[in-house]
């Protein structure tokens, strides 16, 4: 099974885009020369002009693309059981506020739309059991913003649970570590980082705890990706802090599988594919926007992240 999903996504990221389309989508003259260049593609070819719609309709074809190829089911769970947290987060806000969901969420192991169900009526169609029991757990009175941040930590609890081979254990951890990171430069207050922080991953409670007293000699105690991660909470200026938190939060996935890309079996070249997939939607986006806005575009110094599929 690994060597047929591998192929599949060895084939399909022959569609992604080039680092010389890019530079075309950013010498485009405007707005509308950019969106007609992006909509001449194979890929986007035929798609209407509502830019989120079209690029939401692409991030459910690689969700259908996950269930249906995958090679373990962790990686089904990585980001398809991840995006039934999500949707049950929206959902239970919206009826908290009173409101009613416009639109058609992403789907995730569960259709969107069972998941509604479940919440107006208590019928569930094929939920996971997990996603059922933070659903029952979830104290009432929540604010919407505890809401969010409860099914955010429910959903990290369930992956780390799940997530059981080294690639798969090594990317979410290193996605906790900076998870946990940038909620340390928001909360300077320990009962506040308690309150707000998900499960650990490689940067343990003696670790954090030494990163939230900004105790520089824990540095010493990591290395690799980890350390680079820590170091963050140390930089006195904040908006520089968070835009490495930015920037590495899109090259981390890459970065932490790419030690595997060699290993015998490894799933590597499918999670590649994903993830330079989920990156070329964000920076489609962002060029889109940054056009219409008009606001020099400029690739290079990282502005649109990275591209993962062909660098």
């Amino acid at each position: 099974m690994i060597y047929y999903s591998n192929g599949v996504a060895s084939a399909k990221s022959r569609e992604l885009f080039s680092r010389a389309f890019y530079d075309q989508l950013i010498n485009a003259k405007d707005y509308e020369s950019c969106l007609e260049l992006v909509l001449s593609t194979t890929t986007f070819a035929g798609e209407e002009c509502d830019v989120d719609k079209f690029l939401d309709a692409k991030k459910q074809e690689l969700f259908d693309f996950i269930k249906h190829n995958s090679p373990i089911n962790e990686i089904i769970d990585f980001f398809l059981l991840a995006q039934d947290y999500e949707n049950l987060g929206v959902i239970c806000r919206l009826v908290k506020a009173g409101k009613n969901l416009h639109g058609t969420l992403l789907s995730g192991k569960t259709d969107s739309k069972d998941l509604c169900e479940f919440v107006k009526t208590g019928i569930s169609r094929g939920i996971s059991k997990e996603v059922i029991e933070a659903y029952k757990g979830m104290p009432k009175d929540l604010s919407l913003a505890q809401i969010d941040l409860y099914y955010k930590q429910k959903k990290y609890e369930t992956l780390k649970s799940k997530m059981k081979s080294q690639i798969m254990k090594t990317l979410l951890f290193d996605i906790l570590d900076l998870q946990n990171v940038c909620i340390i430069l928001r909360c300077e207050k320990e009962d506040d980082f308690q309150k707000n922080r998900v499960v650990v991953g490689n940067l343990n409670d003696k670790l954090l705890d030494k990163i939230l007293k900004r105790d520089e000699t824990v540095l010493f105690e990591l290395s690799g990706l980890t350390r680079q991660i820590a170091q963050i909470a140390f930089i006195k200026n904040k908006q520089k802090a968070f835009s490495l938190i930015d920037k590495l939060s899109n090259e981390l996935p890459l970065l932490s599988i790419k030690p595997f890309a060699k290993d015998t079996d490894t799933i590597a070249p499918f999670l590649d594919y994903c993830f330079s997939c989920l990156a070329q939607l964000k920076n489609i986006k962002m060029v889109l926007s940054l056009k219409k806005n008009g606001v020099k575009c400029d690739f290079d110094n990282k502005i649109l992240g990275v591209s993962y599929g062909k660098r």
